[in-house]
C-alpha cells in the first residue's frame, strides 16, 4: 500500500512518514484556537516535535527550556532569552533586561518583575513553550512565576506547556476552559493505523506489524527507532531475537541496534548537532572536516526521525537520542566542539566561539573571545552577545576593561553608583602598563561619569583634564574619544554653574559625537540642563525632547528611564503636571523592565507615595523627589521635612543649581527661616552663571514674582495655605468603582465598562476593538455612534477631557489617571520578598483583605474581563500562600488552615495549598487529619486531573507512593 495523504508528502520531502504522523493532532489543535495547550507524557512520546511543529504555525514561536531550572531567577533568565528569540525586533531591548537579571546587587523581586515586564510586552499572533516544565514545576518559587507568568499571558499569545508530569493545578485558573488543549499519552502513542501507515512502506507484513504494536505499545520513540530497523531490512531478525526485553529496557535496547548500524559520519554529525548550542549547517561543515562526512550526515538526516531543523535554521536532535549520544560518545563530542570552537577562532567570529566556550564552561576562555569582538561602544551589543557576557562571573569581567565598560553601560543606575565606582576603581588597579589606550579611554570615560553620579563633579573634571593631557587632546576634537571626553567635560561644567564653558565643550564635541545615540543625547541633555538654569522653557523642552529620542534609539532601557526622569522634573519644575505626569508613568515602566531603580524614589514621590530613598537611588533624583514630595505633603511638618532632606542631599550632590531649588523650598515652607534660606539660595545661584537665575531669586527673596521660577516656588506657598481639591481618578479594579482622590463617581453602566476596558489593557485600543467588546450587537455606524455618545459623557462626568486620550494606536487612559491593579501587583511582589525575608507581614495581611473585596455582578458579565478577574484572584491565593507559609512558620496551626482552605476552594488541586494544609495538620499534632486530607487529595487528584501527588507529599507522610 503506497504512502497517502500525509505519508506521501512526507515522503516526497524526502523524510520519514513520521515526521508529519501528529498531524491529526494539530489539526484538532489549531482548530481549538487554544490560548493554552498543555502536553503531558512521558520522555519520547514526542512532545518536543508535537510542540514544535505547532508553534510553526505562528508569526513567531520560541521554546523557553526549563530542564535546568531551579529558582525562580533561573526561570525569569530563562524566559528573558526566549523572548529574544520571540520578538527579534526587540530583542536588543531585551538585552537590557538579561543585564539587569544578571545584576547580582539587585534585589531577586525587582530582576523577576523586570522579567514579568518584559513578558506582558503587547504581542501578535506568537506562540511560547515552556520545555521540559516539570523541572520548573517542582520547585515552589519557580512554578509560582509560571502562574503568575500564565496569569498575565498577553492576548495575542499561545503559551504551550511540555511536561512530563500533570500540573497539579486547574488550569482553568489562566484561561477559559474552551481556550484550554490538553494533549496526553494516549493522544501521542502511534494508533494502529498510523503504524500501518509508516511500515507499510518498508514493505512490512500485518504480522509484522501486528509484533510492533504489541512491542511498543505505541510509544512513538520505540516505534521510531523500529521505523529506522526497517528502512534497513532489518526489523524481522530483530523481532524474532528481541526475546523478553522488559518495556522499560526497551528504548536502550533498539537506540543500541540503531547506533550500532549507523555510519560513523552519520553519529559525528548527530554528535556535532547534540554538543554544538544551536548547532547551524556552517557549525556542522566547521566540526565535520571532511567533506563526505558532512554528505553523509546529510543524506542520513533526511530518512532520520531523530534529527529535524528549527525556524531558526538550527539542527535539533531528539532528546533521547542526544542523550544517549553525549553519554556514549563524550570524548568524540568534545573534540567536535572543540574543533568547530578553532574554526570560528580562526575566521574571527570571536561572538559564537564566546557563546561555544561558555557551554564548554570555560569563561576565560568565553571572555577573552568576547573582549576581541566588536560590539558598539554606545548602546547596547547584540542579544548573543549581551547572552554570554551577562552570564560571566563579574570576577572574570573585570578582568577585561573594555568587556567591563560594556556590562556596567547597562548595569547603570540599576545599583547603587558608589559600588559600580569602586569596581572601576578596583579595574583601574589592575589594568597593566601595556594596556592600550583605546582600553584605558573606556575605563577612563566610565569612571568620570560614575564619579558624577556619586556626586563629585570636581573630581570628575580633573580627572577628565587629567586624562585628556595623557592622550593629547587636541582641540577641535580629531576622533570620537576625544568628542566624548569634551561631552564628559561639559556635563560637568553644567553640574557646577559653568554655563559658558559648558556650551563652549559641547559646540566643539557635537560634531563628532553626533553620530552616536547615546554620546548625542547626553549632549543634548547637557544643553537642556543650560536652558534650565537660564530658564529658557522653551529651549529646554526642545534638547529634553530631542535627547529622549536619541536616547530610546540607544536601546539602553536604564539610560532613557534617566531621560524620562528629566522631563517629567523639567516639566514638574514649569507647573506642567499633565506632561510630568505622563513622563512620570513611562518612567515607572522603564524602572521595571530596565530595573532603573536609580529613579524609583524619584517615581514614588512623583506618584505621591511617600517612601524613602535606598541604596541605589541617585543622589540628583533625590535631591528631586523629595523636592516634588515637599510640595505635594500632606501637612507643613511632612513638607518641611522633604524640604530639608532636598537641602541636606544637595550638600553631597553639591550642585548650585539644585541647592538653589532646595533653599527656596524650605525658604517658603518655613517663615522663620526665610531670611536665611533665600540669603543662601542667592549666594548658591552666583555660583551659576545665569543672569535670569539671579534676577529670579532676588524677586524671591523681596516676595515678588520670581521670573521662571515662579511656579516652582509657588508650589510651596499653595501647598498648605488652602485645601486643593483631589485631582487624579483612580479605577478600583479591586472594589470595581472609579474614585476622585478618595470619592466615588457616579458612572452609567455602559460608561463605567468603557471606561475599565481601555483600563485593562496595556495597549492603546481601536475604537473598532472597544464597540466589538462593548456594543457586538450594533453594526458598524451605529456602534461607532453609541461609542462616541459613551465617550463623551464619560468625559464629562469623569470632569476630566484628557482622563481618556487618543493616539494613533487608538484610545487609552490620560496620565493622570491612575489605576490600582499595577500598583498593587508591584506591592504583592514587594510584600512577598519581605515575607520570605522574615519581615513583618502585617502589611501583606493588609492587601490580602483588600484583594478579597467583590467586584459589582456587572463585572462578572463582562466576558472580556475574565483575564483581569483571574489576575486578582490569582494575586489573592498568591497572597494566601504567603500567609500560611508564615503562620505555618510561626506556629499558628489554625489560621494556616484557615488559609488553606481558601485557597483549595479556589482550586482543590493546588499542591501547594495541600501541602501547606498537611504540614499545619502535622504540626498541630493531628496526625490522622493529615492522612485525611492527603487521601482527600489524591482522590481529587485521580478524578479530575488524572494523576498522582508528587513523590514529595508521599515523603512527606512517609507513605509509599504507587
Amino acid at each position: 500500500m503506497p504512502p497517502t495523504g500525509w505519508a506521501a508528502e512526507a515522503t516526497k520531502r524526502g523524510f520519514l512518514p513520521l515526521d508529519l504522523v501528529r498531524t491529526p493532532i494539530l489539526d484538532r489543535l489549531r482548530a481549538a484556537q487554544p490560548a493554552l495547550v498543555v502536553i503531558v507524557a512521558p520522555a519520547g512520546f514526542g512532545k518536543s516535535t508535537l510542540m514544535r511543529q505547532f508553534g510553526s504555525a505562528f508569526a513567531a514561536f520560541a521554546v523557553c527550556d526549563c530542564a535546568r531550572v531551579r529558582s525562580p531567577l533561573e526561570l525569569a533568565q530563562a524566559v528573558a532569552g526566549a523572548l529574544a528569540r520571540e520578538r527579534p525586533e526587540g530583542a536588543t531591548a531585551l538585552a537590557q533586561t538579561t543585564a539587569y537579571l544578571a545584576q547580582a546587587a539587585a534585589s531577586e523581586a525587582d530582576r523577576i518583575e523586570a522579567a514579568l515586564a518584559a513578558w506582558q510586552e503587547p504581542v501578535e499572533g506568537t506562540a511560547f513553550a515552556f520545555e521540559n516544565a516539570e523541572s520548573a514545576l517542582a520547585e515552589p518559587a519557580a512554578r509560582e512565576l509560571i502562574e503568575r507568568l500564565l496569569t498575565t499571558r498577553p492576548e495575542g499569545r499561545t503559551v504551550a506547556i511540555c511536561s512530563r508530569d500533570t500540573p497539579r493545578m486547574h488550569l482553568s485558573r489562566f484561561a477559559a476552559p474552551h481556550r484550554i488543549a490538553v494533549v496526553r499519552a494516549s493522544d501521542l502513542s502511534f494508533t494502529r493505523a498510523e503504524i500501518d501507515a509508516t511500515f507499510v512502506p518498508f514493505g512490512c507484513e500485518e504480522a509484522l506489524r501486528d509484533e510492533v504494536t504489541a512491542l511498543s505499545a505505541g510509544w512513538p520513540i520505540a516505534v521510531l527507532l523500529l521505523a529506522r530497523l526497517a528502512a534497513e531490512g532489518r526489523l524481522a531478525p530483530l523481532l524474532d531475537d528481541i526475546g523478553d526485553v522488559a518495556f522499560d529496557e526497551l528504548y536502550e535496547y533498539l537506540a543500541d541496534h540503531v547506533l550500532a548500524r549507523t555510519p560513523p559520519a552519520a553519529i559525528d554529525g548527530m554528535l556535532a548537532c547534540a554538543a554544538i548550542p544551536r548547532a547551524t549547517l556552517h557549525d556542522l561543515r566547521l566540526a565535520l572536516d571532511e567533506p563526505r562526512t558532512l554528505e553523509t550526515f546529510l543524506a542520513f538526516q533526511k530518512t532520520s526521525p531523530f534529527i529535524a531543523r528549527s525556524d531558526d535554521e538550527a539542527w535539533i536532535v531528539h532528546p533521547l537520542v542526544a542523550t544517549t549520544l553525549l553519554a556514549g560518545y563524550s570524548a568524540r563530542a568534545d573534540a567536535l566542539l572543540e574543533r568547530t570552537v578553532r574554526a570560528h577562532r580562526a575566521a574571527g567570529a570571536y561572538e559564537r566561539v564566546a557563546e561555544l566556550e561558555l557551554a564548554r564552561d570555560d569563561q576565560l576562555a568565553a571572555a577573552e573571545a568576547l573582549a576581541l569582538d566588536a560590539a558598539p561602544a554606545d548602546g547596547m551589543p547584540s542579544p548573543a552577545f549581551a547572552e554570554v557576557l551577562f552570564a560571566l562571573d563579574p570576577a572574570v569581567v573585570m578582568q577585561y576593561p573594555r568587556l567591563w565598560s560594556i556590562a556596567t553601560l547597562a548595569r547603570v543606575f540599576t545599583t547603587d553608583a558608589r559600588a559600580q565606582l569602586a569596581e572601576a576603581d578596583a579595574v583601574q588597579q589592575q589594568l597593566e602598563r601595556e594596556t592600550p589606550p583605546s582600553l584605558r579611554a573606556y575605563l577612563a570615560i566610565f569612571r568620570v561619569m560614575l564619579v558624577s553620579y556619586a556626586g563629585d563633579a570636581e573630581r570628575g573634571l580633573a580627572l577628565i583634564d587629567e586624562f585628556g593631557t595623557s592622550i593629547g587632546l587636541v582641540d577641535p576634537p580629531a576622533t570620537q574619544l576625544h568628542g566624548w571626553l569634551l561631552q564628559l567635560r561639559a556635563s560637568m561644567a553644567v553640574r557646577l554653574g559653568k554655563l559658558a564653558e559648558a556650551e563652549r565643550d559641547l559646540n566643539a564635541a557635537w560634531p563628532v559625537i553626533e553620530a552616536t545615540h547615546l554620546t548625542a543625547a547626553a549632549a543634548l541633555l547637557a544643553r537642556a540642563e543650560i536652558a534650565r538654569a537660564r530658564g529658557d522653557r522653551s529651549t529646554e523642552c526642545d534638547q529634553l525632547e530631542a535627547a529622549l529620542v536619541r536616547a530610546c534609539a540607544s536601546s539602553l532601557g536604564n539610560f532613557v528611564a534617566l531621560h524620562r526622569a528629566e522631563n517629567a522634573f523639567g516639566a514638574w519644575l514649569a507647573g506642567d503636571d499633565g506632561a510630568c505626569a505622563a513622563h512620570r508613568s513611562a518612567l515607572e515602566a522603564e524602572i521595571v523592565r530596565a530595573g532603573a531603580r536609580a529613579f524609583a524614589f524619584f517615581a514614588a514621590a512623583a506618584r505621591g507615595e511617600d517612601r524613602a530613598p535606598e541604596d541605589a537611588d541617585h543622589l540628583k533624583w533625590i535631591v528631586c523627589g523629595h523636592l516634588i514630595a515637599a510640595a505635594q505633603a500632606a501637612d507643613r511638618a511632612a513638607a518641611l521635612q522633604h524640604a530639608d532632606a532636598a537641602r541636606a542631599a544637595t550638600a553631597v550632590y553639591r550642585a548650585p543649581l539644585y541647592a538653589v531649588f532646595a533653599a527656596i523650598a524650605v525658604g517658603e515652607l518655613d517663615p522663620a527661616r526665610r531670611d536665611v534660606m533665600y540669603a543662601e539660595a542667592a549666594e548658591c545661584a552666583r555660583a551659576v552663571a545665569s543672569p535670569a537665575l539671579h534676577i529670579a531669586v532676588a524677586e524671591l527673596r523681596r516676595r515678588e514674582r520670581g521670573g521662571f521660577l515662579a511656579p516652582f516656588a509657588a508650589r510651596y506657598r499653595a501647598a498648605h495655605d488652602q485645601a486643593q481639591p483631589p485631582r487624579e481618578i483612580g479605577i478600583e479594579l479591586v472594589a470595581g468603582r472609579v474614585v476622585r482622590g478618595s470619592v466615588p463617581l457616579a458612572l452609567a453602566d455602559r460608561e463605567l465598562a468603557l471606561l475599565v476596558a481601555i483600563a485593562v489593557r496595556r495597549e492603546a485600543l481601536s475604537r473598532e476593538a472597544l464597540t466589538a467588546l462593548l456594543w457586538p450587537e450594533l453594526d458598524g455606524g451605529a456602534a461607532r455612534n453609541a461609542f462616541h455618545v459613551c465617550l463623551h459623557r464619560l468625559k464629562s462626568r469623569l470632569g476630566d477631557e484628557d482622563a481618556i486620550v487618543r493616539s494613533g494606536a487608538g484610545y487609552r487612559l490620560g496620565a493622570g489617571v491612575r489605576v490600582d491593579l499595577p500598583e498593587i501587583e508591584r506591592r504583592s511582589a514587594a510584600l512577598r520578598a519581605e515575607a520570605a525575608a522574615g519581615l513583618d507581614g502585617d502589611a501583606a495581611a493588609a492587601l490580602y483583605e483588600r484583594l478579597r473585596a467583590a467586584r459589582p455582578p456587572k463585572f462578572g458579565e463582562w466576558e472580556w474581563f475574565e483575564p483581569t478577574e483571574r489576575r486578582l484572584c490569582e494575586l489573592r491565593a498568591t497572597l494566601a500562600q504567603t500567609l500560611a507559609a508564615r503562620a505555618l512558620a510561626a506556629g499558628r496551626w489554625d489560621d494556616a488552615l484557615a488559609l488553606c482552605d481558601e485557597m483549595i476552594a479556589y482550586d482543590s488541586c493546588d499542591e501547594p495549598a495541600r501541602e501547606l494544609a498537611i504540614r499545619a495538620y502535622l504540626g498541630a499534632g493531628d496526625r490522622a487529619a493529615a492522612l485525611r486530607h492527603f487521601r482527600q487529595y489524591r482522590a481529587t487528584l485521580m478524578r479530575e486531573l488524572g494523576c498522582e501527588p508528587s513523590r514529595a507529599l508521599f515523603d512527606l507522610l512517609d507513605a509509599e507512593p504507587p
